[in-house]
């Protein structure tokens, strides 16, 4: 056992706790014999060490080396919720800022919000955007592509568009339902909940044209 953690870094007791989680299994050649790992146990070692260093959790350890999940597929999963929580601490900072610019001139801290104003204008682009987005969820890019201006019609062709669009979904479960819209001026964003995350899509209209698209991940 103690070669075994020499070798892996690790300390027996972290050995033993994946032991008892079922990750692995050791033997003993004697009652009062040390716990000894074969070939394929620490090699399976290495591995729960390595997925727990990119902070997977640890059901999803066990998906991949005991369930015998395809790995790409998990780790996608926990990228795209990585970058879900970098989007929502993005957003706490931003309101932060907000508050202690506030605070620092003698205002009130609790009066601080963010104020839309919808007017028929927005409206319309609201709609469009549902539209858009509609067909996003439908596998029918080409109607947002038709919308796009002539400079986002050379960025994101319709091959590329499908392609950014299918791989942000990709391990984000079955889509559920609308969260939330939000409008700031010509810049509509559609919150999207899925079952593992959320996205976000967020159009900026220039001329009644698509002249900006990104999706984001967020917390759900």
């Amino acid at each position: 056992m103690a070669e075994v953690c020499r070798i892996l870094g690790t300390t027996s007791r972290t050995l033993r706790y994946y032991e008892q989680l079922g990750f692995l299994k050791s033997v003993r050649t004697g009652k009062n014999a040390p716990r000894q790992f074969d070939e394929e146990n620490i090699e399976k070692a290495r591995k729960v060490l390595l997925l727990r260093s990119l902070s997977l959790s640890l059901e999803d350890v066990g998906r991949i080396v005991v369930k015998g999940e395809k790995a790409a597929m998990v780790l996608k999963e926990n990228r795209n919720m990585l970058f879900a929580r970098m989007d929502t601490l993005r957003s706490q900072l931003r309101l932060l800022e907000e508050v202690m610019t506030v605070a620092e001139k003698g205002g009130n801290i609790f009066e601080v919000s963010v104020k839309t104003v919808f007017s028929n204008h927005s409206t319309e682009m609201i709609a469009e955007a549902g539209r858009c987005t509609e067909s996003l969820l439908a596998d029918n890019t080409e109607y947002l592509y038709k919308r796009f201006s002539k400079k986002m019609k050379e960025y994101l062709p319709p091959g590329v568009l499908k392609t950014v669009w299918n791989d942000t979904i990709s391990g984000c479960g079955s889509y559920e339902s609308v969260l939330r819209t939000d409008c700031e001026e010509n810049v509509i964003t559609y919150y999207l909940i899925f079952e593992k995350t959320g996205i976000s899509v967020k159009y900026v209209f220039n001329g009644g044209e698509i002249s900006g698209l990104w999706f984001n991940y967020f917390e759900r």
